[in-house]
């Protein structure tokens, strides 16, 4: 469903026609709260770089970056994460890394000899719909932004359609997230599987 189409069926479900701003809005809030509620495998990502060297060498943030995985290096050799806050670690540990939200940066932590290339696993978030676009999960699941974004909006509007709210409709909301948290586990359970076989080609117990 595209911007356009989600409005239309949430103008629809609510009887009210929005500014075209405060809709676009509320439909890309709907997509945020979803998207937030766990690390879904539609929007993970493994962004290589390559690693400056020095002291706390640090790199940009991959473009809309919402929560870090891991990171290792071209040896697939795992970095643990450390709090920036924490200098002593930041200085002098080896194979670590931290994350600078503010300025939107990874650092390595430690002095770099020399560079090497990096692969850091994380999530993003989507990029805000247009009245054109299409939100990347599968269309199946689309319908349930119009009745996220019909909660949204009763939650905030303060006439009587703050009493118009449709418990149908939560039963909706609940009924499609829970299906695209199964369609999410079950992304998981293969993905690790085959990471398993990967590992373990032979499949012997270990």
């Amino acid at each position: 469903m595209t911007g356009t189409e989600i409005i239309t069926k949430f103008e629809n479900l609510v009887d009210d026609e929005l500014d075209g701003d405060l809709a676009l809005q509320l439909v890309n809030d709907a997509i945020h709260e979803i998207e937030d509620l766990r690390d879904w495998e539609i929007l993970k990502r493994v962004h290589t770089f390559t690693c400056g060297t020095g002291l706390n060498p640090e790199t940009a943030l991959p473009t809309r970056f919402a929560f870090d995985i891991s990171l290792h290096d071209n040896s697939n050799v795992p970095y643990d994460k450390v709090n920036r806050g924490d200098a002593y670690q930041v200085a002098n540990r080896s194979n670590g890394y931290y994350l600078d939200l503010e300025d939107e940066k990874l650092g390595l932590t430690g002095t770099i000899a020399g560079a090497q290339l990096m692969s850091f696993a994380h999530t993003v978030y989507s990029a805000d719909l247009s009245l054109s676009t299409e939100w990347g999960f599968p269309e199946r699941f689309h319908g349930v932004i119009p009745y996220k974004m019909a909660e949204i909006y009763y939650a905030i509007d303060a006439g009587e359609k703050s009493r118009a709210w449709d418990d149908r409709w939560a039963v909706r909301i609940d009924d499609v997230i829970n299906r695209m948290e199964i369609w999410d586990d079950r992304l998981k359970a293969k993905n690790y599987n085959n990471q398993s076989n990967f590992d373990n080609p032979k499949g012997i117990d270990l």
